[in-house]
């Protein structure tokens, strides 16, 4: 394989591997492998199943955010405060009841078992539970059961997921961080940010370990952009592609066009 695709989470900076997509498309660079944690995941499903950057673009662009989250009401913190089944209703028309097997290009999700303190690369079974499973961010979304297993987001380890590419001998990774540094004078502003940032912080260190295996390292300048600025869409994919067009446009990638 010559070249794989990490796409990290980041809630909805998420939405700048599109642009990234775009891009690599335009010079006719196919990966031929995704890794993908959290919001990563959600995009390299999408393209995993054979959707392209524009289909997925006109996804989230055509996605009504408030209806979605009408289903997700907040509930006493028993193991979290939201269901995330809520993506279920989002992505069911796109990829509901896939398996991995049923993919047009190998993917790998990220997530973390609570029970055995340790990151799961999941790459076969049912598809859905391994998304639900690496977006549900601790003490935001209720851990989600799969196979035995209590998985939670996969950015609590490993949210630039080149590991699982690096130990398949991935010739060519390309990284895509989208957690980029929040500007120093802005605060959390709600719970959401609170916990997503005190969890940023402790896997910082990490990132820099990740990000190392890559030879090619994508961060969209998303300093402005909250987590869950989910109003901002076309602006988010242009950052994406103007960043990867930026790392990526004088490089003799294989493929390139």
């Amino acid at each position: 394989m010559e070249i794989g695709l990490a796409l990290s989470g980041g809630a909805a900076r998420g939405i700048s591997h599109i642009g990234v997509l775009k891009y690599l498309e335009e010079i006719g660079v196919k990966p031929e492998i995704l890794a993908g944690t959290s919001a990563g995941s959600i995009v390299g499903s999408l393209y995993c199943a054979g959707y392209s950057p524009e289909e997925i673009e006109k996804i989230a662009l055509n996605i009504n955010w408030r209806q979605i989250f009408r289903y997700s009401r907040i509930r006493f913190p028993r193991l979290g405060l939201i269901n995330i089944d809520f993506l279920d209703k989002m992505l069911d028309e796109y990829i509901g009841g896939m398996t991995f097997a049923q993919l047009k290009i190998p993917l790998i999700v990220t997530a973390v078992d609570l029970d055995e303190h340790c990151p799961q690369f999941i790459e076969d079974g049912d598809l859905m539970s391994a998304i639900r499973g690496s977006c549900a961010i601790p003490g935001i979304f209720f851990p989600v059961q799969r196979e035995n297993k209590t998985l939670v987001d996969g950015g609590v380890l490993h949210n630039i997921p080149t590991l699982p590419l690096y130990e398949r001998k991935v010739e060519t990774i390309i990284a895509v961080d989208v957690n980029a540094h929040r500007s120093p004078e802005r605060s959390p502003r709600n719970i959401f940010e609170v916990i997503y940032q005190s969890l940023y912080m402790v896997n910082r260190y990490r990132e820099n370990e990740d990000s190392g295996m890559a030879k090619y390292l994508i961060v969209p300048d998303l300093q402005k952009i909250g987590m869950w600025d989910l109003n901002q869409t076309e602006e988010i994919i242009q950052l994406g592609y103007k960043k990867a067009r930026e790392v990526l446009e004088k490089e003799k990638l294989p493929g390139k066009t």
